[in-house]
């Protein structure tokens, strides 16, 4: 006897046919709001008009991501809903319902990795799933690597400032140029916040266009070290003396590194895109 689950036709027979697309489309928007929903609570209790103003605490990029995972899984492919696809779609709703966001992560994880293994290459639901799935990358599993390794992590950060300033580093702790103490680069601080960012944005710049010709990665490590390099640039420059650690680490200092981040990633792909496409 066998109980291999088949590949067949699921259908809802109070309400006929049931759509591939909506129900995933609709599991990636429930799991993503499931995921955020107490981030986006607490950036609106702490600072109403700070968290209108940014994005609610989770970055622009991450919501222009999640915008273009859900249109592309909402796309109509006629692709029938199957049985397997019912499996899979109340396995992830279970991982929503428990109290916790990172299980709606792993669950949109599950979702996204189901969706590529089935669907055809540069299809348009392929496409939104690897999205779907780069999204899940700074809102959840990047978070999860820094809780695991954070100290190697800072260290790292620590190295690569002092190697390029040559500044004296203890741990992650680096020595002002002025000789008044030390400094400590902190998970704030830490390079791989906008390491997963960048990782997104090349996802976004490969699977947004449709056709055949895709930007390579290189262009995705070329962001990824601009801003690693923009990031070291900044803690640097905190180290020079009191007045430029105040500076950097103010509203003002902040900003501008999180727009030139922003700039170099987004330009970077961008730049390579357009020479992909007239190549």
């Amino acid at each position: 006897m066998s109980f291999a689950l088949r590949n067949r036709p699921f259908q809802d027979s109070s309400a006929g046919s049931v759509d591939f697309n909506v129900v995933f489309a609709g599991l990636a928007v429930t799991g993503f709001l499931n995921g955020s929903v107490l981030r986006m609570k607490n950036a609106l209790s702490n600072d109403p008009v700070g968290a209108l103003l940014g994005t609610f605490g989770i970055s622009v990029i991450v919501w222009v991501g999640i915008g273009f995972a859900t249109a592309f899984l909402w796309a109509s492919t006629g692709r029938e809903f199957s049985r397997r696809d019912a499996c899979m779609a109340l396995g992830a709703f279970a991982l929503f319902l428990v109290p916790a966001a990172p299980f709606s992560w792993i669950g949109l994880t599950l979702i996204a990795v189901y969706i590529m293994r089935g669907a055809a290459p540069a299809s348009i639901h392929r496409r939104g799933a690897a999205i779907l799935l780069a999204v899940t990358v700074p809102m959840f599993w990047s978070r999860l690597a820094f809780s695991l390794f954070g100290d190697v992590l800072l260290r790292i950060d620590a190295a690569l400032v002092s190697a390029a300033t040559g500044a004296y580093r203890v741990g992650n702790a680096i020595a002002f140029a002025v000789g008044w103490g030390y400094y400590w680069i902190a998970p704030a601080c830490s390079s791989v916040a906008n390491i997963s960012l960048a990782f997104l944005v090349y996802v976004l710049a490969r699977e947004i266009p449709s056709g055949e010709r895709r930007l390579p990665f290189r262009y995705g490590l070329l962001a990824i070290f601009s801003v690693v390099a923009l990031n070291v640039a900044r803690m640097g420059i905190t180290g020079i003396s009191r007045a430029h650690y105040d500076l950097m680490h103010g509203p003002l200092g902040a900003t501008l590194a999180g727009w030139l981040s922003l700039a170099a990633m987004t330009g970077i792909c961008w730049w390579g895109g357009h020479r992909v496409r007239n190549a």
